[in-house]
């Protein structure tokens, strides 16, 4: 019952922050169970992200040079990186920016705001895998989606932490840096 308690809390923040309603931050479940809840959304996110690394992987068997269940192991450790990192690092960032009150009701935000991507990104993801559409003609809207959430993650930035927009921006900036660092820069050092 609980876990259907923080998906429908979830689904009403997720609808209000897609609304760019400006009283978002309202319908965030604060407490340590509604933190909790956000990061568990990774697990339900994480088949499309292994989906979308696997089409990738079928695309260009040279992609990696690892046995099958090692890859998919790394795989999903560079995605629960991914869901880590981030907020370890806005920790002592918002205690800079003198927002750390709403550190959390940030996160929560933010983590909820992967599953309308993930919506997005399924059925592109799908035409890829299924369809044998390649990857590279699908650029465009794989595009517009990360545009879109990152213009999103602006919204969340402003309202959650309550920041003017050039700090949101930046911000946005940051995350993309510290994603691409997980996703790209960790494969590359260690040769995968």
């Amino acid at each position: 019952m609980k876990q259907e308690t923080d998906l429908y809390r979830g689904m009403v923040l997720v609808r209000s922050i897609l609304r760019m309603d400006p009283r978002c931050p309202d319908y965030v479940d604060g407490s340590p169970q509604g933190f909790w809840a956000s990061l568990r959304l990774g697990a339900m996110v994480f088949p499309v992200y292994l989906i979308q690394m696997l089409a990738g992987q079928t695309q260009d068997p040279a992609a990696t040079n690892s046995e099958p269940v090692f890859w998919l192991a790394f795989q999903a450790l560079l995605y629960a990186l991914g869901w880590l990192v981030f907020p370890v690092i806005m920790d002592p960032v918002t205690r800079i920016l003198g927002c750390h009150d709403r550190w959390q009701r940030y996160i929560i935000g933010f983590n909820w705001l992967h599953l309308p991507l993930a919506a997005v990104l399924l059925p592109i993801v799908l035409l890829s895998t299924v369809g044998g559409t390649p990857m590279q003609a699908l650029a465009l809207p794989v595009l517009m989606a990360a545009v879109a959430f990152m213009g999103y993650h602006g919204f969340v930035a402003r309202q959650m932490l309550g920041v003017d927009t050039i700090t949101a921006v930046g911000l946005v900036i940051l995350e993309l840096l510290v994603s691409l660092m997980v996703n790209n820069g960790i494969p590359t050092a260690l040769g995968y």
